[in-house]
């Protein structure tokens, strides 16, 4: 019996310089916090030690030591189940300069009623000031197969945008459901691997009584594998 090999994700070494920069940006907006909190800063420290020791030792230890480090950060991002992860810088059309972590991931299948709706990979957009802002709106869940999806997945769409307007311009809508708490507690601490981990286990599930768009009706094809 032939040995069955799974290929690991690659990731982009912009994309673990854009991670570890906002691990560091984290621990400074967390002195701050400390500084500012009311039962002192010892106490703040004390509350947030599990999330301040594992950044501390992502952006300290360059290699895998008891599972902690750059490295097994890095190791942790390659076994997830997506095809590579890099970063993307866009001009919106408000001028501005936006920087995304995105994560493509592997083809995306779901059952529903019988039916195997064949969705293919999405690429998914997290801007890299989400973790500042602690927002979780701007994400952006596009099939590859149609980057111009208006109907992009059952709980994620976008609406009333002109026709060829750039995708990470459109306004999303995206119903979290059971999946906002976890969203904002991985970018208050912030932990990445889990949150794209999290992100993939949204788009490849199907909740028919709380949707914005019923799975037969995504306007590219999915019928077909990718």
């Amino acid at each position: 019996m032939a040995i069955k090999i799974i290929q690991r994700a690659a990731v982009d070494p912009k994309f673990m310089e854009c991670v570890l920069n906002i691990y560091r940006a984290f621990m400074m907006r967390e002195k701050e916090r400390a500084a500012e909190y009311p039962a002192g800063a010892k106490e703040y420290i004390k509350k947030r030690a599990p999330a301040h020791a594992r950044i501390l030792a992502i952006t300290t230890v360059g290699h895998s030591q008891g599972r902690v480090g750059a490295e097994y950060e890095l190791t942790r991002l390659r076994v997830l189940p997506y095809e590579k992860f890099m970063t993307v810088a866009h001009k919106g059309a408000d001028g501005k300069l936006k920087k995304y972590l995105v994560g493509v991931t592997k083809p995306v299948v779901i059952k529903d009623n019988g039916k195997t709706y064949f969705l293919g990979p999405y690429a998914i957009y997290v801007p890299a000031d989400a973790f500042d802002a602690q927002n979780s709106g701007s994400f952006h869940f596009i099939p590859t197969k149609f980057p111009q999806s208006n109907l992009r997945h059952p709980h994620h769409v976008v609406k009333n945008n002109p026709q060829g307007m750039h995708p990470l311009d459109k306004h999303a809508s995206t119903c979290w459901g059971g999946f906002g708490p976890a969203i904002r507690v991985l970018l208050d601490i912030p932990d990445i691997p889990e949150l794209f981990r999290l992100l993939q286990m949204y788009v490849s599930r199907y909740d028919a009584g709380s949707v914005l768009s019923f799975i037969r009706n995504l306007d590219f094809p999915t019928t077909e594998e990718a």
